[in-house]
């Protein structure tokens, strides 16, 4: 099924008045979902993991990675209560491991008090504070080359 949206494209003149400059003919095809998706893969398609392919490159032999032949576990980490903080505590994962990497993975891997939920509060306030102090030293140096020398 195919849709053929058309749209016309106007300018305004000096004056304020519009007149009609072309239309745009726009194709919207019904997209058709891919094979693999969250709810299920075609398993005929998919034959090896990007894990057996890089295992198979660097060893120069085959291996089966499956959910089988894989531990596995889910960690348990801070998490956001909100719907907004998902990239600050993106970015609180990452310097938290940075600066405190895991070296033991036994499991279970529990990292609920990797750091506190007000550490990531604290975040938008310095990089807030990143932004203007960064935008503020463009200024001065953009003002300092345009100024007259003494």
């Amino acid at each position: 099924m195919e849709q053929l949206v058309k749209l016309q494209m106007f300018a305004v003149a000096a004056g304020g008045a519009e007149r009609t400059v072309g239309e745009l003919s726009i194709s919207l095809r019904s997209l058709q979902p891919p094979e693999c998706t969250e709810q299920g893969c075609d398993r005929t398609t998919v034959t090896k993991s990007y894990l057996q392919v890089e295992w198979e490159v660097r060893r120069k032999t085959p291996r089966l990675f499956s959910c089988d032949s894989m531990r596995s576990c889910s960690c348990r980490v801070p998490q956001q209560d909100n719907s907004s903080d998902c990239g600050l505590y993106l970015l609180q994962y990452v310097e938290s491991f940075l600066q405190n990497p895991v070296v033991h993975f036994d499991l279970p891997l529990r990292l609920e008090s990797w750091f506190p939920r007000q550490r990531v509060r604290q975040k938008r306030e310095e990089i807030r504070t990143l932004i203007l102090r960064l935008h503020q030293n463009q200024r001065n140096k953009e003002n300092h080359k345009t100024s007259p020398s003494r």
